[in-house]
């Protein structure tokens, strides 16, 4: 479900109402949907699909207006998101606006995709009462080549999207400015939940660790030069000691055979 995600960002507690949110063309087959809070109804010979979609909120104060933008701009990205995987997306129009009379605010897309085949039109209606907002989608997913009489159908039955709240009941309808960024969650207070401080980044007093140090092992020293600079100081000393043991040997050798 498209908008529920966003919806549910900006609601304290939210969840999905099942039943009848829109009045299907004569004939459609309704299908079954494994998601709850989904009706699906199929054209006679399957080129159309019409999937409805239903999101109930639960708002704390201060969430109406945002939750509704979040609403809209999840719908009016379908477009948007589709065009990730496909580079031949168009979109073709795009309204909103707040109906005063009807105390409810809606939005219609119209997209289509050539390389697919696909077209889709999509409407939302977000209606709310003291304690909770509706947004309630309706989307016309045929293929290209699907008769327009069932298109025309299809999209005629979007008209009659209902999101199960008497008009005498609403709260005249409140919608923040397209590209408001997402405001904080504001939750509902919950007085059988014990009460727990959030946790945050600037919890609890501030103590500064030392400075780790981490042992830098030391570069290992090239010892061989070392051993064959010592080598050849040992075999120098070798060298004079024989010469010189060497000259004395001669040298007695010659003392003897002077006495003789």
């Amino acid at each position: 479900m498209r908008a529920l995600l966003i919806v549910i960002a900006l609601a304290a507690v939210a969840h999905a109402d099942a039943g009848t949110t829109i009045r299907p063309p004569d004939g459609w087959t309704k299908g079954t949907s494994k998601t709850k809070g989904v009706e699906v109804y199929v054209s006679p010979g399957g080129a159309i699909e019409l999937v409805v979609s239903t999101n109930t909120a639960v708002l704390a104060v201060g969430n109406r207006a945002d939750a509704t933008r979040a609403a809209l701009d999840d719908v009016h990205g379908i477009a948007r998101r589709a065009a990730l995987t496909s580079s031949t997306v168009a979109e073709d129009s795009w309204q909103e606006r707040a109906d005063a009379t009807a105390k409810q605010v809606e939005g219609t897309l119209v997209w289509r995709d050539p390389d697919s085949k696909v077209k889709e039109t999509a409407r939302i209606v977000v209606a709310g009462d003291a304690t909770r907002l509706v947004a309630l989608t309706g989307e016309c997913i045929a293929r290209d080549d699907a008769d327009s009489a069932l298109v025309t159908a299809c999209t005629t039955a979007l008209a009659t999207l209902d999101p199960g709240i008497a008009v005498a009941d609403r709260i005249a309808p409140a919608i923040a400015p397209a590209g408001t960024p997402p405001k904080p969650i504001v939750e509902v207070p919950d007085v059988n939940r014990p009460s727990r401080q959030a946790p945050s980044m600037s919890d609890g007093s501030h103590t500064p660790l030392p400075p780790i140090v981490i042992p830098q092992e030391s570069p290992s020293t090239d010892r061989r030069p070392v051993f064959i600079g010592a080598g050849i100081v040992l075999l120098a000393g070798l060298f004079w000691w024989n010469m010189r043991r060497r000259a004395r040997l001669e040298r007695e050798d010659q003392e003897n055979d002077d006495d003789r």
